[in-house]
């Protein structure tokens, strides 16, 4: 009886958790539904004053009208608060300096030096460790010969 009790139990704590993560996306859904309305509010307000603005035919050129950032000012996803342009920049994330064809573009003074990426150089292996097992120098305590060789026998 006390096993179909706590059977019980925990597929009704089980079903509890499941509801309350279900609640819990329920509210992400609803979420994200008002900020895509939002967005789509902010398009369909933007097309109407490109209508009002600019009754060009189709073949008009596209370069004098205005751009959306112009009209609607971005928003960030997390906090909805309105981004200043001056406040960021954008840094490439692969971006290596291109070195100068000639000596002619260095500033004087300065001297070019190859630049070396840590990960292509070979591992110079330190022999100023000390082992913490025996206190001599040159290994590791994983690698030292008196600890092993107690293991073994």
């Amino acid at each position: 009886m006390s096993q179909d009790m706590n059977y019980v139990a925990r597929a009704n704590q089980t079903v509890s958790e499941l509801a309350a993560k279900v609640r819990e996306k329920n509210l992400q859904l609803e979420q994200l539904e008002h900020s895509y309305k939002n967005k789509i509010r902010a398009l369909d307000e933007y097309f109407k004053e490109l209508q009002k603005n600019y009754p060009l035919p189709i073949n008009a050129q596209k370069d004098s009208l205005p751009s959306l950032e112009d009209l609607v000012p971005p928003k960030c996803n997390h906090c909805n608060e309105i981004i200043e342009m001056d406040n960021y920049f954008l840094i490439p994330k692969g971006y290596k300096a291109e070195e100068p064809d000639s000596p002619i573009d260095t500033p004087s003074g300065v001297t070019s030096q190859p630049i070396h990426s840590t990960a292509t150089r070979p591992h110079k292996k330190n022999k100023k460790v000390s082992c913490s097992f025996c206190k001599e120098l040159g290994h590791s305590r994983r690698d030292c010969p008196i600890k092993l060789s107690q293991q073994i026998s």
